[in-house]
Order: C-alpha cells, then sequence, then structure tokens
C-alpha cells in the first residue's frame, strides 16, 4: 500500500476508507481491531497486532516522516477514559524531565480516526519490546533476586516521578503494564541471557488520573488491588505502591500472590498472608454501608463477611508471606522485608516512593552482585529492620 486509501478503495478485510472535509478519515466495514495494512494521514502504515487489551489494540506501525521509523500505536473507542488518559499524556509532556521520567513510556501524538461511525482515539507512542508477564511466561520461572533489585527499583524511580513531579496516579500496575526496553520474545524462546541487566518502561495510563483520591470501582486490577480499594472506601496513589509490591512477588516466583476474582476473596487472602485488616478500615466500612463487603460484629471487633460463593480453594493454599521465602539467602531476606513494606494494610502507614527508594537496602552493593557469598549476621530475624530502616511492631511478619 504505497498510498492513503479513498472511499472506493479496499482494505484487506473488506472495509473501505475515505477522508472528510475536516481532514478526519472514515473507515467503514470494518472495526479497529482489523486495520492492519492501512494508512493513516498518509504517514503512519500499520502492521501487524503486537497487542491486545480490555480498552484497546497495540499495532507496530512505519512512520513515514521520519525515515520510516518503527513505532508503535494504540487504537481504541473514545470514552470518558480515553479524555482523562489525554490528560495524563499532556501532564506527562509539560512535565520537567529528569532522571526517573526515563522509565515512562514516551508519547509522541494523538489523534482521532472514526471506524464504522464511532470516533477513535489513536496515541503514537515508542515500540519497545515483551512486558514482564510475556517474559516470564517464556522463561518458565522467576527472575533471580538480584534482576528483581534492579527491576523494582526502576518501577520505585518511575512512580516516584509520576506521583512526585507529574502528580499522576496510574492506578493499573500490574506485569503486563512493565514492557522491556531490549528483550524480545523470540530472544528468550532462543535462550537469550537472563543475566542481562533489563531496562524498564511503565505503559498504558488508561486508568490513570490526576485526583488526588479517586473513588472509581474498579481500580486497579483484581489481583493487585490494595484493601482499600476492595471495601470502596477510596484509593490514591499509595495504592499503586501496593500493586508494586503484589508486582514484586511475581516476578520472583512467577505465581500470583492473591489469586481470587471477588473483593471479599482478596481480602481473606490479605488476613491469610499478611495480617488481620485493622480494625479502624473495616469501622468506615461498616459506616459507609457497603453491601458487596459487609463487616460483622464478631466479640466486639469487626470481622469480614464470608460468602457463600467464597472460592475456598485459594484460601487454602494462602501461607503467610514469612513462609514463601528461603531465609538461608541473605537476598530473599532483604527482597521480602522490602516487599512487606509495601504491601501495608493500612494505607495512612504505606510508604511513598521515595521513603522505600531512600530505604538503605538499595545501598547495599552486594544487593546487586551476582556472587553467592553473603556477610554473616550473628541475629538473621533483626536483618529486615536494618535494611528497611523502620522499627519493628508487633505486628511485622519478620
Amino acid at each position: 500500500f504505497q498510498e492513503t486509501r479513498r472511499f472506493d478503495e479496499k482494505l484487506p478485510n473488506g472495509g473501505v476508507t475515505y477522508t472528510d472535509g475536516k481532514g478526519i478519515e472514515h473507515f467503514r466495514g470494518t472495526n479497529f481491531r482489523s486495520l492492519h495494512g492501512a494508512i493513516l494521514y498518509d504517514r503512519y502504515d500499520l502492521h501487524h497486532v503486537i497487542g491486545m487489551g480490555t480498552f484497546g489494540v497495540v499495532y507496530r506501525i512505519t512512520d513515514r516522516a521520519h525515515e520510516h521509523r518503527q513505532m508503535a500505536m494504540k487504537v481504541e473507542p473514545v470514552s470518558s477514559q480515553t479524555t482523562r488518559q489525554l490528560a495524563v499524556i499532556a501532564r506527562l509532556k509539560s512535565s520537567p524531565f529528569t532522571d526517573e521520567k526515563f522509565y515512562i513510556a514516551q508519547h509522541y501524538e494523538s489523534f482521532n480516526i472514526i471506524i464504522s461511525k464511532v470516533n477513535h482515539l489513536c496515541t503514537v507512542m515508542d515500540q519497545y519490546g515483551c512486558n514482564v508477564h510475556q517474559l516470564l511466561e517464556d522463561n518458565k520461572q522467576g527472575l533471580p533476586v538480584t534482576l528483581c533489585f534492579i527491576m523494582l527499583k526502576q518501577v520505585l524511580e518511575g512512580f516516584s516521578y509520576l506521583h512526585e513531579v507529574a502528580c499522576i496516579s496510574h492506578l493499573d500496575f500490574k506485569p503486563e503494564n512493565v514492557v522491556l526496553l531490549s528483550w524480545r520474545r523470540q530472544d528468550i524462546k532462543q535462550g537469550f541471557d537472563i543475566t542481562e541487566v533489563p531496562t524498564i518502561r511503565i505503559i498504558d495510563f488508561n486508568s490513570a488520573t490526576l485526583q488526588v483520591q479517586t473513588y472509581g470501582r474498579n481500580a486497579c486490577t483484581i489481583h493487585y488491588r490494595p484493601p482499600e480499594a476492595c471495601l470502596r472506601l477510596g484509593v490514591n496513589r499509595l495504592a499503586d505502591i501496593w500493586s508494586v509490591g503484589c508486582f514484586a512477588y511475581f516476578i520472583h516466583t512467577r505465581r500470583t500472590l492473591f489469586c481470587n476474582y471477588t473483593n471479599i476473596g482478596v481480602l481473606l487472602q490479605h488476613e491469610r498472608t499478611l495480617d488481620a485488616t485493622p480494625q479502624h478500615i473495616l469501622m468506615c466500612a461498616h459506616r459507609a454501608g457497603s453491601h458487596l463487603i459487609r463487616p460483622i460484629v464478631w466479640g466486639g471487633r469487626l470481622r469480614l463477611f464470608l460468602d457463600e460463593n467464597l472460592n475456598a480453594e485459594s484460601l487454602i493454599n494462602s501461607r503467610p508471606l514469612r513462609l514463601h521465602y528461603n531465609r538461608d539467602d541473605f537476598r530473599e531476606i532483604a527482597y521480602y522485608a522490602l516487599m512487606r513494606a509495601m504491601l501495608e494494610q493500612d494505607v495512612d502507614q504505606r510508604p511513598t516512593a521515595s521513603q522505600l527508594l531512600a530505604m538503605p537496602i538499595f545501598n547495599l552493593p552486594i544487593i546487586f552482585q551476582n556472587n553467592r557469598r553473603r556477610p554473616f549476621f550473628r541475629r538473621v530475624h533483626s536483618l529486615p529492620t536494618a535494611l528497611i530502616g523502620r522499627p519493628r511492631t508487633a505486628e511485622a511478619q519478620f
């Protein structure tokens, strides 16, 4: 396809396209998932689909205006969510550049096209490699703890920029939304050296918001949803920190820490894996009159209401977090101590990304070395306190 298709020209899937008087291209007889082979505005050549999500499709494209540069384009129907996404992208573009902004996906241009009389938003961005979920799926195992520390530090630096410089809450962080700059799926399948230092980018700002506090019904994916979101009490930027804690467990074990598909099931897994839900959080939910999750009074304390449709198998397989790691490995002890700090059920006590990066654990050279030697500590149980720089409490898991 060497030129823009007009009204009487056929698309490979049987549709036709034309340009109206306002300069907006129209596509008829097709949908936004079948635009491969089309050319947008005499500039962008759409090739095959490289990703598909809940809201849209990502195509690999070629930009004729920049020497046929390989890029990516996300196409999705216009809605109130895409309007918020445009505001977030505009905030990212206007925010000052720092070293932490390097870990945020860069967006170049946004424009509209009409497909079957429905307005769609097209967003042009850089093309990256596979996402973390695809990487672990092809690798068939989790990453070494040294690589997990490196990747986790980059994620925290990216969120430090989003929260404190750009004032943006992502609210949908998960392994599928973390892409790798250089690694490709075919490299992993061919025995790629997994010990190479990765460089990540945070993508997908569909659920992002500029508000300090939001009360969305579906904030965060269910497996990465914090307790305040499960109880419909509203979420803020610290919900991203909880999601990063779940992400940290996934990249090390290739398993989901809280694998349930209902809010009450996820909350009960929180209690079995971490600790009991704080009473003041349950009291707020009780006063709000939540019908989905109903706390009941039992022995003078509020408890979660057990749903008869609850998936009991996932609760049986839940274990306390302190039983998930090797206590003879210094790096794993430090890694899970950092993870437990992010998985703080009380949102008022949950640390920010900057506070996590300031913890002494990221200043230890041995954490980022590949040798198997580790220092000798006389009291191993007091090690996480020294690493994360927080006083121990009676409810601590370590």
